[in-house]
């Protein structure tokens, strides 16, 4: 069987509080049991075929989450699950793209949010690779997973079964608007309430792909490169590289 690796990053309760802004501000998303989402969803349909291996890097007050609500839960539905590794990283790399000093958010309010997401997920991806050298496996498939979505489909493995090479595939549409591609008009397109994301970049919130090819998308986080005005948003790093 083939290895795919699962990564996450961060918090494990970061949870959608608001809804899109121009639906009710005071409705609010409660009881969603985000692990179980997860693992009905993208775990357990690859894990008929394929050996899970889960990876996570988060801050030492984020651990205890992540072992309750997520690695009891998993490990407990399916004790096949080849790893849920959960390891502290309470620093944040200086030497990657999106850092106060090479974002060219610089002096945005978001700094602090993008330099904490992408450097917690370039931790994970080292995390990965520390764990492959020494136990001499290595992942076929890798997956950048997220702790705070409700899935509606479930994952179909024939995407990694018949995936082509020099692919990583995405999203059509940012999850949390009502953009889908699907759905899509010229009309829509022109509506700016709606958020569309297409062409002006590409949703990364969930990313896979063979892990030879999906090296390169952590090779765009971790490169020590300054972001020009204008050039590269953090969130649409794939578009614009």
């Amino acid at each position: 069987m083939d290895n795919v690796g699962i990564l996450f990053a961060g918090s494990s309760d970061h949870a959608l509080e608001l809804t899109h802004k121009d639906i009710d501000e005071n409705y609010v998303i409660t009881n969603i049991n985000y692990a179980n989402e997860y693992y009905n969803h993208i775990i357990e349909p690859i894990s008929k075929i394929f050996n899970i291996f889960i990876f996570v890097t988060c801050f030492s007050e984020e651990k205890k989450l992540w072992e309750n609500k997520w690695k009891n839960i998993i490990n407990e539905k399916n004790p096949n699950i080849k790893l849920f590794c959960i390891e502290i990283c309470n620093t944040l790399p200086d030497n990657i793209r999106f850092t106060q000093k090479n974002n060219y958010h610089y002096k945005n309010r978001f700094n602090d949010k993008y330099h904490n997401q992408f450097g917690k997920l370039n931790n994970t991806f080292n995390v990965m690779k520390k764990y492959e050298n020494t136990n001499q496996i290595k992942m076929n498939y890798l997956i950048k997973g997220r702790s705070d979505f409700i899935y509606k489909d479930l994952f179909d493995v024939n995407w990694l079964l018949n995936l082509p090479k020099d692919t990583i595939c995405i999203p059509s549409t940012e999850w949390h608007t009502p953009d889908r591609w699907m759905e899509r008009t010229n009309q829509s397109q022109k509506n700016k309430k709606i958020d569309v994301i297409y062409p002006g970049g590409m949703s990364d919130q969930m990313i896979f792909g063979y892990r030879d090819d999906m090296v390169h998308i952590f090779d765009i986080v971790s490169c020590n490169e300054k972001s020009p005005p204008g050039k590269i948003h953090p969130e649409n790093i794939l578009y614009q590289n």
